[in-house]
């Protein structure tokens, strides 16, 4: 069963989990933006297109205005009151690399040889941005809304190793007088929006061959072991964005005044809306690396008083930028009563961990299933070095490297931060994942311009995160 179990999450987990782009690397070939992987100097990514709004095929725009009014209810805390709900949702598409481009990339990279493939996006962020009052007004536009995310809907939502996803629907909450600003703009007969996005990719800071463990002179024993692990283990790679940009929706509800809807709930969703957005941002964040996918279970009842499970709604480690799921059940469902759910998780070595149902008192907006950090095996660490950079040039120091040494998994690991005379700055961070509530210690080795060496102490670093070397005496 266990090897089973192995074999299809092996499906689910893409090359992307191992991927290793440079940030130093990037060069542009076309309207290509090409990044080399850390280890494969025959692996490259390319950067994603830009997006814009999508409409159909009779030019009717994918676009939704809605306020949804409810009355509250003791399972929400509000009974009795007037309640809305107001969602703008919008499909978005991306341009795609043109074939002519990613073969042309190809040739200039190297021919047949060269394997290029999408860049991995760790994250997408993007907002609306609306005007306020006229036009001559200064500073005329806000943001609107928060926490808005995109969804994927079929294969075409999907990132893989021959292309980036081409269609997405990005839905963004409105607080009500948010929503009035909007409506105000319908009286007109026209919707004026701009959506601003942001693509992130984990990328690695050094160049290929920049972590360079060789040394001349004698070095001790000790410093040797710790700098073995070096041969295997690469930096922690920094999120970064890769593509930034913005475009406009200009929505004339006179010619298409369906795209807006005002319904009235009586208490329950009907299956054509969402009912519920659940998030984890386990992935996301890269706070569970030993695990693949994290699913959730929903319970509700229908208006007739039966009970409507929805199929298992799976967060993928191999889809980190999909941290929501805006959740519609099969049949519409009471919003008077409550909903239960359970969370199941699967690890990358195949083990399935099902937890206990879960009722939930009410129908809030959303709901986190991310883990909690009180109980997560592993932790995200920021250590901050300083060295006397100033007196480098005096004494003869050509470099020091500090080696950071800790446990991820149970193994010990490594991760290197070197120092140069004619740094800018005497101050650098190593960020790497560990065991939580393990020890992080380092080491040190002072090289002179005349190929001498020298170690340094192996100090335990602090709750502070932080550690200062002085050089040491002969």
């Amino acid at each position: 069963m266990r090897i089973v179990c192995t074999a299809i999450l092996g499906c689910w987990l893409t090359a992307a989990a191992w991927a290793q782009p440079v940030a130093g690397t990037k060069r542009t070939i076309g309207d290509l933006e090409i990044y080399q992987d850390f280890k494969n100097r025959n692996l490259f990514y390319y950067a994603p297109g830009n997006l814009s709004l999508a409409n159909e095929q009779h030019g009717k725009p994918r676009f939704q205005l809605l306020e949804m009014r409810y009355t509250g209810t003791a399972a929400t805390g509000n009974q009795g009151e007037a309640r809305f709900a107001n969602v703008v949702q919008f499909t978005v598409l991306m341009e795609e690399a043109p074939r002519e481009a990613l073969q042309q990339a190809r040739q200039q990279l190297g021919g047949t040889r060269i394997d290029l493939r999408p860049l991995p996006i760790r994250d997408v962020e993007a907002f609306v941005v609306a005007p306020v009052g006229g036009q001559q007004e200064k500073g005329g536009y806000r943001r609107i809304g928060k926490d808005g995310s995109f969804q994927a809907e079929g294969d075409k939502g999907s990132s893989g190793r021959s292309g980036y996803w081409t269609e997405r629907t990005f839905t963004l909450k409105l607080e009500n007088h948010e929503a009035q600003l909007l409506w105000d703009q319908v009286q007109q007969d026209q919707l004026a929006l701009s959506l601003g996005y942001a693509f992130y990719a984990d990328l690695l800071p050094a160049r290929t061959g920049d972590v360079d463990v060789k040394h001349n002179g004698r070095v001790s024993e000790a410093f040797e072991e710790t700098v073995t692990p070096l041969l295997t283990t690469d930096t922690v790679p920094t999120s970064s964005v890769v593509r930034a940009d913005a475009f406009a929706i200009r929505i004339n509800t006179k010619q298409w005044p369906d795209v807006l809807k005002k319904i009235d709930l009586n208490e329950g969703v009907p299956p054509a809306y969402a009912a519920l957005e659940v998030r984890c941002f386990d992935f996301t964040d890269d706070l569970r690396p030993d695990l693949a996918i994290k699913a959730i279970d929903i319970v509700a009842t229908g208006v007739g008083g039966q009970q409507v499970t929805l199929p298992a709604q799976k967060f993928l480690s191999s889809e980190p930028d999909l941290w929501a799921r805006q959740i519609r059940f099969p049949y519409a469902v009471k919003l008077t009563a409550p909903y239960k759910y359970r969370i199941v998780e699967y690890t990358r070595e195949g083990t399935r961990q099902v937890s206990e149902w879960v009722t939930a008192p009410s129908w809030n907006t959303h709901l986190d299933i991310t883990t909690p950090a009180a109980t997560n095996a592993f932790a995200r660490r920021e250590v901050d070095l300083e060295v006397p950079l100033e007196e480098f040039e005096t004494l003869g120091i050509r470099r020091a490297d500090v080696i950071v040494r800790y446990t991820f998994r149970q193994k010990p690991t490594a991760t290197l931060v070197t120092f140069q005379a004619g740094d800018e700055l005497p101050l650098k961070q190593a960020t790497f994942k560990c065991d939580r509530g393990q020890p992080v210690a380092c080491a040190i080795r002072w090289t002179f311009s005349d190929g001498k060496t020298l170690t340094g102490n192996n100090p335990v670093v602090g709750e502070d995160d932080y550690l200062y070397f002085d050089i040491p005496k002969e």
